[in-house]
């Protein structure tokens, strides 16, 4: 329970340390302003891909098979994330600063490890939200709605960002 405890930790800090560096390069003061900034910036980064995935299931109802949509924006979804996460996934592990520092910490390597992946796997659940969940959420909707199914999306929905990681 302790390790798990000092994981959480780890993971905590180097969310608020991505976080703190995206706001810093806005050059903004105020922590109002920034984290309205950030959520403006994720807003707008939204629409066009809701659009997308909107789009995209339409299209394949009128081709009568809307099961294909949630295929087409999975496999659309894996490859952006593919393309986002490699120089994320580079930033964070060749070229961060915080490496030397981390070592030093009396946690094993590997907890420093998860922690890193643990915020390059929340930065592609947001793209995963953005661009598989609509079309998830609308298949759910045309398809019926029960619990297995939602239970099923929720499932789906936190497994996709695993391949491009």
């Amino acid at each position: 329970m302790q390790r798990m405890r000092r994981l959480m930790a780890l993971a905590k800090i180097q969310l608020l340390d991505f976080f703190s560096k995206y706001k810093s390069g806005m050059g903004l003061r105020s922590k109002k302003t920034g984290n309205l900034l950030l959520y403006l910036t994720l807003i707008l980064l939204a629409i066009p891909f809701i659009q997308m995935s909107v789009g995209a299931y339409h299209t394949f109802l009128l081709l009568g098979r809307p099961e294909l949509a949630v295929t087409f924006m999975y496999i659309t979804t894996v490859l952006f994330m593919s393309f986002t996460a490699i120089p994320f996934l580079f930033s964070l592990f060749f070229y961060a600063g915080d490496i030397k520092f981390l070592v030093t910490l009396p946690i094993p390597e590997e907890f420093i490890v998860f922690a890193k992946l643990s915020t390059v796997y929340l930065y592609l659940l947001v793209i995963n939200s953005l661009v598989l969940a609509p079309t998830m959420v609308l298949g759910g909707i045309n398809f019926g709605l029960t619990v297995g199914s939602i239970i099923l999306v929720f499932i789906a929905w936190l497994l996709a960002p695993l391949p491009p990681l």
